[in-house]
């Protein structure tokens, strides 16, 4: 794995805020933007965080 350039597709899809718009920018596959930041987090010995859009709720209120 190239490390710079998993860095910078990371960012691209922090940037951009999803991993389509961060494919479009790079020009790459959705696919490989996906498989390229999940390779970082191995790399890393990083647990990506669970997404709760805002208008569900988990649990008892």
């Amino acid at each position: 794995m190239d490390r710079f350039l998993a860095m910078k597709v990371f960012v691209c899809v922090v940037e951009s805020g999803s991993f389509s718009k961060a494919a479009d920018a790079l020009r790459l596959l959705a696919a490989s933007v996906s498989r390229t930041v999940q390779a970082l987090e191995a790399y890393l010995g990083a647990r990506p965080e669970p997404y709760y859009p805002q208008h569900q709720h988990h649990g008892r209120r």
